[in-house]
């Protein structure tokens, strides 16, 4: 008879933010320190409004399409119009970290209008908010690159 195996915390890590392939809004709520003492977010109960709304039409869109992991699916596209300071580089941070949380082998780019921008706003804010994910121990995060410690080759993303 052998003894059944239990599940250890890093397991359940996996396997809890395994569950949020297809729910960005989900894994927002859950992944980051949300009202937490102590924390930038302590004040903060989670997105804005349109920043909700935006990340539930999203998760609608990766169901719409049956997304597996393997095959390609058609992009899915969204504008955003506003000014500066509403939050469309935490929004990239957001999604940056759920694809690279969700998604085992995944390689992206991010990019931006110009190269000030990418390295002054949307890249620091996908550092910041890596560092806050509750897996960012998973990840080895540098100025122009963030790699999966466990496949740094085949797992990663890069600001260009």
């Amino acid at each position: 008879m052998t003894a059944a195996h239990q599940t250890t915390p890093e397991e359940a890590l996996i396997d809890r933010i395994h569950g949020f392939r297809n729910d960005p809004l989900a894994f927002v709520l859950y992944a980051y320190p949300w009202r937490a003492k102590g924390t930038q977010l302590a004040d903060s109960d989670g997105p804005d409004k349109w920043q909700a709304e935006l990340l539930r039409d999203i998760g609608r869109e990766v169901v719409k399409r049956r997304f597996d992991g393997k095959n390609a699916v058609l992009p899915i596209r969204q504008a955003i119009s506003s000014g500066h300071g509403i939050g469309k580089s935490t929004v990239s941070a957001w999604l940056t970290n759920w694809i690279m949380s969700t998604r085992p082998h995944s390689q992206g780019t991010v990019t931006a209008n110009t190269f000030p921008q990418l390295m002054s706003k949307t890249w620091p804010a996908i550092l910041k908010w890596s560092r806050l994910l509750i897996n960012n121990h998973w990840f080895e995060a540098g100025n122009q690159k963030i790699t999966v410690k466990a496949a740094p080759e085949s797992w990663f993303v890069t600001a260009q």
